[in-house]
């Protein structure tokens, strides 16, 4: 049997409908890597030279729709100055992603991600996709050898669920590259769900599990997940 095809995942105006999830998206990396600008771009679908420096954290919000199921994404622009780390540390627990952004014309900022990677594991970000962002594509300057980052993304190609280079200013590459975000979380949403209704099931002995090729009533308390 052909598998059911799943609704494709929509962008829509903000709305006062009852989300039925809720995503955490934490931007993370050093000041002036490109974080607000980006966060900027995805949200509003602008630029501008003149943004100031984040303090603490920012929150904004997308809606999006796949078919009968609402989504809220909440983004978390988070501060890069080292005076702001102990409150900017607080908004990255239970993220369900996390962009790690550098700027590809800054070699200080490229070598600071381990920092950042460690610090956003450190804080419960376990589940969470993580995604390495080399920014400010668009100039010509490049302070970080691509051979560099290649060799980088190699050592942590176990903790980085995706690397992708993008300018905030053109917009080359910003779609995509949080499309993919919204689509692996509400996959992996979906995941736990299913997860989550077998253990219920079980915890009340009325899960059949198949074993030796034939089905049996869980008989054990509790769940094995």
């Amino acid at each position: 049997m052909e598998e059911k095809k799943k609704p494709d995942i929509v962008r829509v105006e903000q709305n006062d409908k009852r989300p039925d999830c809720t995503f955490k998206v934490i931007f993370a990396g050093e000041k002036g890597a490109g974080k607000t600008a980006l966060v900027k771009r995805i949200t509003e679908g602008v630029f501008r030279e003149d943004y100031r420096p984040t303090i603490a954290g920012d929150l904004s919000f997308l809606y999006y729709r796949q078919g009968e199921r609402n989504i809220r994404v909440a983004l978390w622009d988070t501060s890069g100055e080292e005076r702001y780390q102990a409150m900017t540390k607080t908004y990255f627990a239970d993220a369900d992603a996390a962009f790690i952004l550098f700027d590809l014309t800054n070699k200080t900022s490229f070598e600071k991600v381990p920092f950042w990677l460690s610090l956003v594991q450190e804080r419960n970000v376990s589940q969470a996709g993580i995604y390495l962002v080399g920014s400010k594509r668009d100039l010509e300057a490049r302070g970080v050898p691509a051979q560099v980052v290649a060799e980088y993304i190699e050592e942590e190609k176990d903790k980085l669920r995706l690397t992708a280079e993008v300018s905030a200013k053109t917009g080359e590459g910003v779609e995509d590259l949080f499309a993919n975000a919204v689509k692996q979380m509400a996959e992996q949403q979906e995941v736990r769900s299913s997860v989550s209704e077998l253990c219920r099931h079980a915890e009340r002995g009325s899960f059949r599990i198949k074993r030796d090729g034939q089905y049996a009533k869980q008989k054990r308390n509790g769940c094995s997940c």
